[in-house]
């Protein structure tokens, strides 16, 4: 003992040696050595003064110790709240760890730590945030799972102190080795979301872990911060996600969408709502929509008495686009649970149009089939009353060649409809073969001649004696020829003249058919070989708008081209092209 008293300080002489423990709270909390030189007697006032005073030494080295641990505690606790004040100061993931890694580090004073989170799909480990010694090379990283100490907290879902882990069956060496570490000890707990293990926090020491106990609450505590400031981050993230997709959506729908609230001023307007109205979004925020579009009384009904009362409205009404007023259809309703209506305008102006042009096309294609059936049905009627006459008034040939004209008519129509519609879906239909032209021509011209003869119009041809075979569909080219000559006489007035020419060029032979009407005004020219498109004049002759595009489907059928050429006053040109036979 005296050789122990020495190495303690103790000053020689060493005589009589007398020591007794510090005890509080049944708990040893250091030894009172008390020294004199020789053998002295201790009385009892001695015994009572050395009770006193290791009581009060106990009391003192006591009151030092929980001193040290409130400040310990106290020094903790504020190191969490500053680390919960900065990791809830951004939602984003990836700064959120490399903030709680760099505060880990500070307060355990580790040379690398790192943060794996759980992989949904695959049940792996992968590490997201690393900081210290090889943090580059951590990060990605998979474990499998079950695999290293990370992975046995992952599955078990409990913290965990290796203090050797070359002596710990669990720890999986490759990465040290891959990264060239020296890993003594690691202290590693899970990170809980709901309930779940989200993943795991790794606190790697290169030495002995000081207070490893009380390293590894506050480690624990740490992941308590990040389980919540990553379902935070992850939550926003979704939510983000969620407003962009909605915002594209929104800005990206070809439907003109605008939010109001319930008096109906305008809350947002997406790009399409902007260019309907002709403003920019923020001029169009906090404005009545009554002042955007005409119907007031339409608007203020749909929300008093429909949208109020959680019914969808659907009204129409007209907006004008950069100096075209179009037509729009629109449904209002309240946007559940929230004091704001949601107003689609749908652009309705085509449809409006092709049910228009539709309803015409109906009566046209009724008045061009009623025209031919009515002369077949008088000429049978004549033909009825020549055939009980003694001498016949009228030939019985010729009525019945009108009758077979009017038939033909009625044929020829039906036909060009239903070819329309093959072509136009890629069905062929073409039997080409090598083919005069010239009889073909000529059939078309003996047939509408009596049409033109009725107008006093002069058929003229400007056609060589010979031209080369064409490879072509010859009813389906009888077709188009007379359907050409039809619209030329049609819309060549009284006494006028329609021209037919035709002429070789190279591997094509040119055919056009002129005539010296009212012409097409030259914003029409572009759209007369469009269905149900007819080119509009004022008392001119009525159509089913489909002759012309037959013409162009059946031309480009046999891989030619076809165009016109028009000046109002004098008259159209129609130009097509057909393949010279090989």
């Amino acid at each position: 003992l005296t050789s122990e008293l020495r190495a303690l300080g103790f000053p020689p002489p060493l005589g009589a040696c007398l020591s007794t423990p510090l005890l509080s709270r049944s708990q040893t909390l250091g030894l009172l050595v008390l020294t004199a030189p020789g053998s002295p007697t201790l009385t009892s006032q001695d015994r009572l003064v050395l009770e006193t005073l290791t009581a009060y030494a106990a009391a003192t080295v006591s009151n030092h110790l929980l001193k040290q641990e409130t400040e310990q505690r106290l020094r903790e606790m504020a190191f969490l709240y500053e680390t919960g004040q900065t990791i809830a100061s951004t939602l984003n993931l990836d700064r959120i760890m490399q903030l709680l890694l760099e505060r880990v580090r500070h307060l355990l004073n580790v040379n690398a730590a790192s943060i794996a989170l759980r992989d949904e799909t695959t049940g792996e480990l992968v590490f997201e945030a690393a900081s210290g010694e090889g943090a580059e090379m951590v990060l990605g990283l998979r474990l499998k799972p079950g695999q290293g100490i990370a992975g046995w907290v992952a599955e078990t879902g409990k913290p965990l102190i290796v203090p050797d882990v070359y002596h710990d069956a669990r720890f999986f060496p490759d990465i040290d080795r891959q990264l060239e570490l020296k890993t003594r000890a690691i202290l590693c707990v899970p990170i809980i979301l709901k309930g779940r293990v989200a993943g795991v926090i790794e606190a790697l020491y290169p030495g002995e872990i000081p207070s490893p106990q009380q390293a590894l609450e506050l480690l624990t505590a740490l992941a308590g911060l990040a389980a919540t400031a990553i379902d935070n981050a992850r939550l926003f993230a979704r939510v983000r996600n969620a407003e962009s997709r909605y915002e594209g959506l929104f800005q990206d729908s070809v439907n003109s969408i605008i939010i109001t609230d319930l008096q109906g001023l305008i809350v947002d307007a997406n790009r399409n709502a902007c260019t309907l109205l002709g403003r920019p979004r923020q001029a169009l925020q906090g404005t009545p929509l009554t002042n955007h579009l005409p119907d007031t009384e339409q608007i203020e009904h749909a929300l008093t008495q429909h949208v109020l009362n959680n019914r969808v409205a659907i009204f129409r009404t007209s907006a004008l686009v950069e100096s075209r007023r179009i037509q729009v259809e629109i449904h209002a309703k309240r946007i559940a649970n929230t004091p704001f209506v949601q107003w689609i305008g749908r652009d309705i102006s085509a449809e409006t149009q092709l049910a228009q042009l539709r309803e015409d096309m109906v009566r046209m294609l009724v008045h061009d089939l009623q025209n031919p059936l009515s002369n077949i049905m008088n000429s049978l009627d004549m033909l009825q009353e020549v055939l009980h006459e003694q001498e016949p008034s009228v030939p019985p040939d010729e009525l019945l060649q009108i009758s077979k004209r009017s038939g033909q008519r009625m044929h020829q129509l039906i036909r060009s409809i239903l070819d329309i519609s093959r072509l136009e879906t890629g069905q062929a239909i073409l039997d080409t073969r090598p083919t005069d032209l010239l009889p073909l021509i000529q059939e078309a011209l003996d047939f509408v001649r009596p049409q033109a003869e009725t107008k006093e119009i002069q058929l003229q041809t400007d056609l060589p004696a010979e031209l080369p075979r064409v490879e072509i569909d010859s009813d389906m080219i009888s077709r188009v020829i007379l359907n050409l000559l039809d619209n030329a006489i049609k819309f060549t007035q009284i006494g006028g003249t329609v021209m037919l020419s035709a002429i070789a060029q190279g591997t094509q032979v040119r055919v056009a058919i002129s005539d010296n009407g009212p012409g097409i005004p030259p914003d029409q020219v572009g759209h007369v070989f469009e269905k149900f498109v007819r080119a509009h004049q004022p008392d001119g002759p009525r159509g089913t708008g489909l002759g012309l595009s037959f013409c162009k489907l059946a031309v480009e059928a046999h891989k030619s081209q076809i165009w016109l050429e028009s000046q109002p006053g004098r008259g159209t040109t129609v130009y097509f092209t057909l393949p010279v036979a090989r």
